[in-house]
């Protein structure tokens, strides 16, 4: 038995076997994978239907060894293998969602690395924008276009518009009460101020000597 061994080790040490490590993806064909897919970007574009915002994502620079999960949707999407780099475009997303894109390859022995993944975020829709409350209040969170109320009811905008806009008028009606306040001390002085101004310089005066008696007495 020990012969028998030591011939099998023998014959192993004469003739190695030659192993290749098939089933992992090479360092550099990964990096160079990753560098290519750092160039995908996205744009999207948005269609109104029965007040909510509907999008349509478009993904570009996709390289032909490449391919798309949407992982939300649980999809995939392939590009044009007649061009070496194309885009792909999906339509159908909701707003106020962020959706994450996962880029695999069909390079071989690469295929079940992910290559890249990113996240699309597209803003909430507010549907009470064009509302006649937000007419001259644009710029109001309340009346951004895109703006997340959550899920606000119009009663609740309505009220909360309301109490803005009523807010804003009081505090104008106090400015013009300020405002009315100084002009009428103004005009009081220039009215009378032959009589005012004497009295305001005959007061400094007083006050100055005392301070100066004071300073004498210490002294």
């Amino acid at each position: 038995m020990k012969r028998l061994l030591f011939i099998m080790a023998l014959v192993f040490l004469l003739f190695p076997l030659k192993v290749e490590a098939t089933w992992y993806c090479d360092y550099k064909d990964l990096a160079e994978l990753k560098a290519i897919a750092t160039n995908i970007k996205y744009i999207y574009d948005y269609r109104i239907e029965s007040d909510k915002a509907l999008f349509t994502i478009t993904l570009t620079n996709i390289y032909k060894e490449f391919y798309v999960y949407d992982v939300k949707n649980n999809k995939y999407y392939y590009p044009d293998q007649n061009k070496d780099i194309s885009e792909i475009t999906i339509d159908g997303y909701q707003s106020g969602i962020s959706y994450n894109f996962v880029i695999y390859t069909t390079r071989e022995k690469c295929e079940e690395e992910t290559v890249y993944s990113f996240y699309v975020t597209l803003p909430t829709y507010n549907k009470y924008y064009l509302d006649p409350l937000c007419e001259g209040y644009e710029n109001y969170s309340l009346c951004q276009k895109w703006n997340n109320l959550g899920n606000m009811s119009y009663e609740e905008f309505k009220d909360d518009m309301q109490a803005y806009i009523d807010s804003l008028k009081e505090q104008e009606e106090a400015k013009e009460e300020d405002d009315f306040s100084i002009y009428w001390l103004l005009e009081f002085y220039l009215k009378y101020y032959m009589y005012i101004l004497p009295s305001l310089i005959g007061i400094l005066l007083v006050t100055i000597y005392v301070i100066s008696k004071k300073d004498d007495i210490k002294f």
